[in-house]
């Protein structure tokens, strides 16, 4: 279990290192251009369909410890379950999630990326982002304990905003 964890810190911190390099143009001067809002790249087809297995979790029930559909999902059993299914190792818990990846701005958010919120601190709630972040909305799929999994405009309610605490892309 060790090995994996450091194998994938290894490859991240790899992966990581060449995406620090901008291209250069013919010319051999940067480009003038603004960056684009969203990242578009190879990995948006990866995005699409970690968003649509976890709005196939719609409707499940909350369950303590849970990570499947028959018996229900805790928030954090959901990114789990969703992301170990296309191969994507993630800790287990919200608040280890929420230490894995690369931190982003919440305005910055897209498909696939996690929004952690804390009540006292440490972060205890995770959910799944399943809209590019725009006009001040955040659609996100996660489980509550009160309603079981949903999808959900997460700034529109004052309980949900009021508690994020950091967004991570663990995709690229």
């Amino acid at each position: 279990m060790i090995f994996r964890y450091s194998f994938l810190a290894l490859l991240i911190a790899l992966t990581s290192g060449c995406s620090a390099f901008k291209p250069v143009s013919s010319t051999g001067s940067r480009s003038s251009l603004p960056a684009p809002r969203h990242r578009i790249d190879a990995t948006s087809e990866l995005r699409n369909r970690i968003v649509d297995d976890a709005l196939a979790c719609t409707g499940a029930r909350y369950q303590y410890g849970g990570t499947g559909k028959q018996k229900g999902y805790d928030c954090s059993g959901l990114v789990f379950s969703v992301f170990t299914s296309h191969d994507i190792s993630v800790p287990r818990t919200a608040s280890d999630m929420s230490e894995f990846g690369a931190k982003i701005q919440l305005s910055n958010a897209q498909k696939g990326d996690l929004v952690f919120f804390a009540l006292r601190g440490k972060p205890d709630h995770v959910a799944i982002v399943t809209q590019d972040a725009s006009d001040g909305s955040l659609w996100v799929v996660h489980s509550t304990t009160s309603r079981g999994v949903l999808h959900e405009d997460i700034m529109a309610s004052s309980y949900w905003s009021s508690r994020i605490k950091v967004a991570r892309d663990i995709i690229n």
